[in-house]
């Protein structure tokens, strides 16, 4: 009996040496690859601060030996920030937005300039390429002044021409009133028509896409509206009905007509296509 108590109890042992054998083979092999990886990550912040300190030394290197290249690469990217705040402003929509991109590229500009200073002063053998430098910038300020010319026409164009629109709808409305559409006269109801078929001519002003088509639908227009007042009828609504004329004669006729303003708003993107190509060919 006690023989197989003591073995029993020598068995017992051998399973908890091998747990402990176990855990120090893991505890080492853990504390190896820990040792490794800490060995790896200073390596790699040692490469990393070798490498940062090289890219410090050379960035120093070449602003104390090459302070023109230096200057020279801030000032073909502000050469390219300028061009793009030219396209810009060449498709501003309304005046606010126009002044804002404005002001930006006046920002641009002095900047160019003090880039310029720079690249003047770290090398004066530049001076040729820096008079070549200061010729582009008076260009620059031409095709800046050009699109803006042709960005203020077209949205003046454009709003001249909503405003007309705007009268023309009132026309519209006033033609459509029961009190002269509910005139029993042949000649009156005759009339209303031709007014209509005069506010047709004048509201497909926004479909004419060229000049020609534009100075066709004039030339309708006018000979519609020489016809309308050669018919206005005798009777209770006459004076109404001429006042209406001299309505339509106003959108129709004179410098403030609906088609001048049509003609201006085609014209602003030929005024703006030689100036903003030119943008796209200018180059340090």
């Amino acid at each position: 009996g006690m023989a197989d108590g003591s073995g029993s109890g020598s068995g017992g042992s051998e399973p908890g040496r091998a747990g402990m054998v176990r855990i120090g083979v893991g505890a080492r092999l853990f504390g190896a690859l820990a040792f490794n990886g800490l060995v790896a990550f200073l390596i790699g912040l040692g490469a990393y601060i070798a490498f940062d300190g090289l890219h410090a030394g050379i960035t120093k290197v070449t602003s104390e030996q090459f302070p023109a290249v230096v200057a020279s690469a801030k000032l073909e990217r502000q050469h390219q920030r300028i061009m793009r705040t030219l396209e810009q402003l060449a498709l501003s929509e309304e005046n606010f937005g126009r002044e804002t991109i404005k002001q930006g590229l006046a920002d641009q500009l002095d900047g160019y300039d003090r880039l310029l200073a720079e690249l003047d002063s770290a090398d004066g053998r530049q001076a040729q390429r820096i008079a070549g430098l200061k010729l582009q910038r008076d260009e620059i300020l031409r095709l800046r002044d050009a699109i803006d010319r042709g960005v203020a026409a077209r949205i003046t164009a454009r709003r001249a021409l909503a405003d007309r629109t705007r009268d023309v709808r009132r026309m519209a409305d006033a033609l459509a009133e029961p009190a002269l559409r509910g005139v029993e006269d042949a000649g009156v109801q005759r009339w209303l028509a031709m007014a209509e078929r005069l506010l047709f001519l004048i509201a497909s002003v926004h479909q004419a896409e060229n000049s020609f088509a534009l100075a066709r639908l004039a030339d309708s227009a006018a000979a519609q509206l020489a016809a309308l007042d050669g018919a206005v009828p005798a009777g209770a609504v006459s004076e109404r009905l001429a006042r209406l004329a001299e309505g339509m004669r106003s959108v129709v006729e004179g410098d403030r007509s609906v088609f001048r303003q049509r003609q201006a708003e085609l014209q602003a993107p030929e005024m703006l296509n030689g100036p903003v190509d030119r943008v796209n060919q200018v180059s340090l």
